[in-house]
């Protein structure tokens, strides 16, 4: 077994264990706030339905804390079994150390990465489907406008999983984006490659209007898209991509798909950062004050950095700090604070 190998394992497990120990007593107090309305729509099947959605989202948000409180652990286990001591004296220094631990962050930042984005916007979209009342996600079903391929959209009332609506006003548009004509309909079921409308009265730009009772209306727009809009944000990063490259429809100013666009990269680095931080922890020479003094300083930290994260993040979506510089600013000074840490503790 390598010693890269050997510390990797040390560190994985504690931030493993914290990880569970959040995630448990995440879910605890979130079923104690949400749990009855959910349990009184389908029982305990319903119950355990909603547990499953909810704990991606979950992960998303203590994931960061976990990496950081179960690194600081992982460190401070090792200082207090002076196995730290004894590789520092035989010549391995700390940064040597902490480059062996550089595998592992890159898995982390996968992980957070990807919980960040694809994992996410996948379990709020069901979520919201599935339990609309204890969803974080408001679905805006009432009086909402949609701008699909080649139609502007606008419905009085849309189910919650945006298959079926009442009160439909389609606004045909041609190639150039002009109108071409309009459709009202009293209601709307999705159906395979369209919509099946009821009371149907079709007018095309220039010509008779024609009253259905019903109308088979082909179009590519289906319950993803019409979610979409009703959810007010694009939920991964390539989805914001697409809407800044001007494939896909903008629900909210560029500013946020900006700040949505570079938090997609910058997550994959958090973990090597809060890695860094937590390594403070193994400075501690063996007595329980110490020790905890180290731990809490390092964990201190990463609270500070997340906390500052989010607020730049915050900003950044305001348009009063440039995505880039949000996303990747704190990233950097908190890395360099690290660094001096290590350095200066190791001196």
């Amino acid at each position: 077994m390598t010693l890269g190998l050997y510390l990797s394992r040390q560190i994985l497990r504690r931030i493993l264990g914290a990880g569970a120990t959040l995630l448990l007593l995440g879910l605890t107090l979130d079923l104690a706030a949400n749990g009855a309305p959910v349990a009184e729509e389908g029982g305990s099947r319903a119950l355990l339905e909603y547990a499953l959605l909810r704990l991606p989202l979950l992960a998303v948000t203590l994931t960061p804390p976990a990496i950081l409180i179960g690194a600081a652990l992982g460190f401070l286990m090792l200082a207090a079994r002076s196995e730290l001591t004894a590789l520092r004296a035989a010549g391995a220094g700390t940064l040597r150390l902490l480059a062996l631990l550089v595998p592992l962050a890159l898995v982390l930042g996968a992980a957070n990465g990807l919980l960040g984005d694809r994992l996410r916007s996948q379990s709020e979209a069901r979520l919201a489907e599935r339990f609309p009342r204890a969803s974080e996600t408001q679905l805006q079903t009432e009086d909402l406008w949609v701008r699909g391929p080649g139609v502007v959209a606008s419905f009085a009332h849309i189910a919650p999983d945006a298959r079926s609506a009442e009160g439909v006003t389609l606004h045909l548009l041609d190639d150039d984006g002009r109108i071409a004509g309009r459709i009202a309909a009293a209601s709307a079921q999705r159906e395979a490659g369209g919509w099946l409308l009821t009371e149907a009265r079709v007018r095309p730009l220039g010509g008779r209007l024609e009253t259905h009772p019903t109308y088979r209306w082909s179009s590519a727009m289906g319950p993803a898209e019409i979610l979409r809009f009703a959810g007010g944000e694009a939920s991964t990063s390539a989805e914001a991509a697409a809407v800044l490259a001007g494939d896909l429809q903008a629900v909210r100013g560029d500013a946020y798909y900006r700040t949505r666009l570079m938090r997609g990269y910058a997550d994959w680095l958090v973990p090597a950062v809060l890695i860094l931080l937590a390594a403070r922890a193994g400075f501690a020479h063996g007595r329980i004050g110490d020790g905890a003094r180290k731990a809490g300083s390092a964990v201190a930290l990463g609270f500070l950095y997340i906390a500052i994260d989010g607020f730049a993040a915050a900003m950044s979506q305001t348009g009063a700090v440039s995505a880039p510089v949000a996303a990747f600013a704190p990233l950097a000074a908190f890395a360099a604070l690290g660094l001096w840490s290590v350095v200066t503790h190791e001196g």
